[in-house]
């Protein structure tokens, strides 16, 4: 898998009219507004990953024998 293409996305329900106001996506992550469910959806840049995009997945480089 090529972690450099992979996005992770997540959905939160959220009190309705705060959703994505309150920037709840962290590290650059991407906020959509869903209004019909009253929750947000995060959008996350790699390296990173959680429903707000606050954990950093570590990339480790292949093993060469």
């Amino acid at each position: 898998m090529d972690v450099s293409t992979k996005q992770v996305t997540n959905t939160t329900v959220f009190p309705a009219g705060s959703r994505c106001a309150l920037k709840p996506c962290e590290n650059d992550g991407l906020c959509f507004d869903l209004s019909s469910a009253d929750a947000y959806h995060c959008v996350c840049r790699d390296p990173y990953t959680g429903v707000h995009c606050q954990i950093q997945e570590r990339i480790y480089p292949p093993f060469i024998c």
